[in-house]
């Protein structure tokens, strides 16, 4: 699911669920959302279904031409039992060992603090498989990571499993929101303590960060950015390395990695790492590997009219604790879950329509125990559809969340561990390639 555009209008969320079992004469109440864990012994291999029924009518067979049998019948019917009881032993180990092993383990921590997880979410359009990697921070044997998709180039692009390879990762979950057409983030987006990319002051969105020393949050940080030219006035920056819209200061550094086009009537003004204009441009400008490239729009050059070649521009960002501690940081997903409780607002959260329903689904959370917790829902299948926002907070929930945000779905939604992809992508034509993504890299490393 690529966001091309977030919605400004808002939309109001109501969503009525509610789930009813029958049993002859009587009724009883179901939990409305629930994570169920499949047993090893309930597995139903569709391989052998076949031939566990036939072994049972073999058995009800025997059965009746026992009870035609004279005597001694109690000895013809314990052979009988045995040699089905063999048949259907050997039936269920065959059954156990069709399913994956790293999914079959529920409770298990690798050498890595890692649990890989599968479980299924009970709804009447189908019970949806939920991919899931618990990871014990507390053990401190992988360091969380976002990364961009190649070389942290702003605008690269590649598959989940390839992303994992290039920064030798042992696990790792699809990102957030990109645009399809140039592989930017949508949202914030700050990489070794560097902002990469930032949008408007007003629309900071719901965003996940990992501190310094590893510690993982979630929140919608307050940050101020501005600048000003010397013998200028001060102005406040709308966004970094993003499209510079109408009436907008927007930031270029060499992370943008791509040639910037000036708005009709504005002008670009190219500094160099100490801040200092070296030049001035109206047409289409690339940005200088050190510095970068201030672009302002018409609607505000009467703030820079005493700015030229050779002017000194000072530039201040500063993010608001905690958030001043983050080292990685991405935005644009939907806050779920706080405290405990499902929190999703469509309206606040600006989500557009098309987005709203059941999908694949990607989310990340953190539990009172400090663990991080990676979650993939399937969907756009026969046999399932996916999960909509309400159901993807529950789905943390169950697992243990105090708190969670959603990530880019539909397609891009894509669980890898140890090099495998261990869920099932949407995408029919093979693995969507994405933006950016979280990792978990060895803390030896």
């Amino acid at each position: 699911m690529l966001l091309l555009n977030l919605s400004k209008k808002t939309f109001i969320s109501s969503v009525l669920l509610s789930s009813i079992l029958l049993s002859g004469v009587a009724h009883a109440d179901t939990k409305i959302f629930k994570i169920k864990a499949k047993p090893v012994d309930e597995v139903k291999v569709e391989a052998v279904k076949e031939e566990a029924e036939v072994t049972i009518d073999a058995e009800i067979m025997a059965k009746e031409a026992v009870k035609k049998q004279p005597k001694p019948k109690k000895a013809v019917k314990k052979e009988v039992k045995k040699n089905a009881a063999k048949k259907m032993s050997a039936l269920e180990k065959k059954a156990v060992s069709a399913v994956p092993v790293s999914l079959a383990s529920t409770a298990a921590y690798d050498e890595y603090g890692i649990a890989v997880e599968e479980k299924f979410f009970s709804k009447s359009s189908g019970d949806v498989p939920v991919h899931v990697i618990r990871v014990d921070l507390n053990k401190g044997m992988v360091n969380p990571k976002i990364v961009l998709a190649e070389d942290n180039k702003l605008g690269s692009k590649g598959t989940l499993p390839q992303i994992c390879k290039n920064y030798d990762a042992v696990a790792g979950v699809n990102g957030s929101f990109f645009d399809a057409r140039t592989y930017a983030a949508v949202g914030y987006l700050m990489i070794n303590g560097r902002a990469i990319q930032a949008p408007l002051i007003v629309k900071a969105r719901t965003t996940f960060g990992i501190t310094f020393d590893n510690k993982v949050m979630i929140g919608k940080p307050k940050f101020r950015r501005r600048i000003r030219p010397e013998n200028d006035f001060f102005s406040m920056i709308d966004g970094i390395n993003k499209k510079c819209g109408f009436g907008e200061i927007v930031i270029y550094t060499s992370d943008y990695a791509k040639k910037v086009t000036v708005p009709k009537g504005g002008i670009g003004y190219i500094f160099d790492e100490a801040g200092v204009v070296t030049s001035l441009v109206k047409n289409e400008s690339s940005i200088p590997e050190e510095g970068g490239l201030l672009l302002v729009s018409e609607e505000h050059l009467h703030r820079f009219k005493n700015t030229q070649a050779g002017t000194k521009i000072l530039f201040t960002q500063s993010l608001m604790s905690p958030w001043d501690q983050v080292r990685d940081a991405f935005g644009s997903g939907m806050l779920l879950v706080t405290d405990g409780k499902i929190t999703f607002d469509q309206s606040r959260e600006e989500v557009a329509r098309y987005l709203m329903g059941d999908a694949p689904r990607t989310a990340i959370g953190i539990t009172a125990g400090n663990e991080l917790v990676m979650a993939v829902a399937d969907g756009r299948t026969s046999r399932y559809r996916g999960v909509d926002f309400d159901e993807l907070a529950q789905i943390m929930i169950d697992c243990g969340c105090s708190d969670a945000i959603a990530l880019d779905g539909g397609g891009s939604s894509t669980l890898v561990y140890k090099g495998d992809v261990i869920n099932e992508p949407s995408d029919k034509g093979g693995l969507r390639k994405i933006a950016n993504a979280l990792v978990l890299l060895k803390a030896n490393k």
